[in-house]
C-alpha cells in the first residue's frame, strides 16, 4: 500500500518542480525606456498592470528611479524583474514633487508628465485594452519605449 500511495506523490512531487521551473523559465526583465523628462526633479514610477480591474490603481509591480539618473537626452530605463508571459499594460510617470502620486489640477487633468504602452489615441485615459501588450514566453528581455506628455 505504501508504494501504490508513494508513487503519485513522487510523481505529482516532480511535475510541480517541473511546473515551478517552467514559470522561472518563462519570466524575463522588462526595461521600459522612458523618453523626454524636462528636468531631474523627483522620481520617474512605472507601473505594471495585469488586468483591467486593476489598471491605473493596483499595480502588480511598480519600480522608481530619481530623476537625476536620466542621461543627457532626457531618457531614463526602468527595469521590472521577473514579469511572467501574459497580457499587460503600463503606466508612467515623472513624480516631479516625489509624493508617489500622478498630480492632477483641480479638473483632474494630469499636471506631471506620463505616458502608457500601447497606441491609446483618444483623449483621456486609455482602457487596459488600449494599453495592452502581450509577452510571451520564454524570451530575452523585453524593451518597451514610452513617450511623456
Amino acid at each position: 500500500m505504501k508504494q501504490i500511495f508513494a508513487k503519485p506523490f513522487l510523481a505529482s512531487l516532480t511535475g510541480a518542480t517541473l511546473l515551478a521551473l517552467s514559470v522561472c523559465a518563462s519570466a524575463r526583465d522588462l526595461v521600459i525606456q522612458v523618453e523626454t523628462l524636462q528636468d531631474k526633479s523627483g522620481q520617474v514610477v512605472a507601473n505594471l498592470y495585469d488586468n483591467a480591474a486593476a489598471f491605473r490603481k493596483t499595480p502588480l509591480q511598480q519600480v522608481r528611479l530619481p530623476a537625476t539618473q536620466q542621461n543627457e537626452s532626457g531618457e531614463i530605463s526602468l527595469v521590472l524583474h521577473d514579469v511572467p508571459a501574459g497580457t499587460f499594460a503600463v503606466m508612467v510617470f515623472h513624480d516631479r514633487n516625489g509624493d508617489g502620486k500622478l498630480a492632477r489640477n483641480f479638473l483632474g487633468i494630469p499636471s506631471e508628465p506620463y505616458g502608457f504602452s500601447g497606441t491609446p489615441t483618444k483623449y483621456g485615459p486609455p482602457n487596459f485594452d488600449e494599453a495592452s501588450f502581450r509577452l510571451f514566453a520564454p524570451s530575452a528581455p523585453v524593451t518597451l519605449t514610452i513617450k511623456l506628455k
